[in-house]
């Protein structure tokens, strides 16, 4: 249930990318069904590509779709007279979706090509100048609802979202001590930390890939920070290893619990660590994790 509402969270990055998903196709596809015209599939489709997780992406695609197709429709109208015939139709269509696939999605030329296979295959059922015309006319209604849900509806702007995601490698660390003060009481399903490392290194990736798009120092100074993150997750990884291990000792297991709530409730947000109870953990291979472990997060305090 805990899981569950933190997946519904507006500040997750997941929600926000499928409620504007959902809603874009809600829309799009129930104008499709109840409007009795040609080829009315295109308007969802059109959404469908434009539609991206970040509104940086989105846009870019709402200005290559359009100069592509654009473009795909000159292609079209200029090679069709000179088909021979249902034959030539395919050969052509072959030959566009072909080259399609040898392009890179999201680029001004992919729709090119994917334009000109699908007016070319449209042309069996309508006239090409009606075509091209519903091709240009869905393509702009699926730009005008993407550009609206994307500006109104919980945006997805890429700085925005860095701190975000930021604000979430902290809180799966705080969550991950929940769930090592569950593990010393009853048995966790090894499928949740399966779970919780893929979601902390798809954050991670994300975050890491938006300080290629910083100033040098401000790059620097934030991929030493997630440098760090990474550590601590790391040292997490083990705290549990130990625990499924059988590793931990009893009088470790009560005082592990103690340092565990301590840093679940002080790392998100990160603040101070002297109230931490470190010092209760008999020496050994625990302690060493927990220590490093509470190093790493006072350098980051520090940073």
């Amino acid at each position: 249930w805990s899981s569950l509402c933190q997946r519904f969270s507006p500040a997750r990055f997941e929600f926000r990318f499928a409620l504007r998903l959902a809603v874009v196709m809600t829309i799009s596809t129930t104008v499709s069904f109840l409007w009795e015209f040609e080829h009315t599939y295109w308007f969802p489709l059109h959404a469908f590509l434009l539609l991206q997780p970040s509104y940086e992406e989105s846009a870019h695609r709402m200005v290559t779709r359009p100069v592509g197709t654009a473009i795909g429709c000159v292609i079209v109208h200029l090679v069709y007279p000179w088909l021979p015939g249902l034959p030539g139709i395919f050969v052509f269509s072959l030959i566009m979706i072909s080259l399609m696939y040898c392009c890179t999605p999201g680029t001004w030329v992919h729709p090119i090509f994917s334009t000109s296979f699908a007016l070319t295959m449209a042309t069996l059922t309508v006239q090409e100048t009606e075509a091209i015309g519903l091709r240009l006319m869905y393509l702009g209604m699926a730009v005008a609802l993407v550009l609206v849900v994307n500006t109104f509806l919980l945006p997805n702007r890429k700085e925005p979202q860095f701190r975000r995601n930021f604000q979430e490698l902290y809180r799966l660390q705080a969550y991950y001590w929940e769930v090592i003060r569950r593990s010393l009481r009853q048995p966790v399903d090894p499928a949740l930390f399966s779970e919780l490392l893929s979601q902390f290194h798809m954050v991670y990736h994300e975050a890491a890939q938006y300080t290629d798009h910083q100033a040098p120092e401000e790059a620097e100074y934030h991929r030493k920070r997630l440098v760090i993150l990474w550590n601590m997750f790391s040292e997490l990884e083990q705290t549990e290893g130990l625990i499924q291990s059988g590793a931990v000792t009893p009088e470790e297991q009560t005082a592990l619990d103690s340092v565990a709530a301590a840093l679940g409730a002080r790392i998100c947000p990160l603040t101070d660590l002297n109230g931490v109870p470190v010092e209760t953990l008999p020496q050994g291979e625990l302690c060493y994790v927990v220590r490093r472990y509470m190093e790493n997060a006072q350098t980051l305090a520090n940073a």
